[in-house]
């Protein structure tokens, strides 16, 4: 997408900006309600958004930008990172965002020296993770009454 910018939140705003776009598209098609959106690991996570860049938005409407995607990057254990809650606003799917933050989390988790990431993927969407190298791990976990399995990826550049 032209004039995307993917960033790290950097105010209380931008987070709850996130968080709510994280609701629409995560657990509001579910029914879930406000507050499912988020757990206890967000705290001591770095949280990235998707936001439309286009200059002609003013500098001063810059925090009213809306957030299309978002992402959560953590340690799980020294030297292992976890990917959670990517979400793209369904009217910006199939454009690259998702991609695009995917790729941001991947260099920071490269930057904090993570040796391996994970993530905890729908079914639906284990051949996006596998374009960036992701393995699927042979079981089928049921959450939130959705298929899903676990993928890793190797950052030292070694097969999964």
């Amino acid at each position: 997408m032209k004039n995307l910018t993917i960033r790290v939140v950097k105010t209380e705003p931008e987070l709850a900006a996130m968080l709510h776009q994280r609701w629409l598209v995560l657990r509001k098609p579910l029914g879930m309600p406000r507050g499912t959106e988020s757990d206890r690991y967000d705290g001591n996570a770095l949280h990235v958004i998707a936001v439309n860049s286009d200059p002609a938005v003013s500098a001063s409407q810059s925090l009213l930008q809306p957030v299309i995607g978002s992402a959560r990057l953590r340690e799980l254990s020294p030297g292992v990172g976890s990917i959670a809650y990517v979400a793209v606003l369904p009217e910006f799917q199939h454009q690259g965002i998702g991609s695009a933050l995917i790729q941001h989390l991947i260099e920071l988790a490269k930057e904090q020296s993570f040796s391996q990431l994970r993530v905890m993927a729908r079914a639906s969407v284990i051949r996006f993770y596998q374009r960036f190298g992701f393995v699927a791990r042979a079981e089928t976990v049921n959450y939130l009454g959705t298929p899903h399995r676990f993928m890793d990826l190797n950052l030292n550049g070694e097969a999964g």
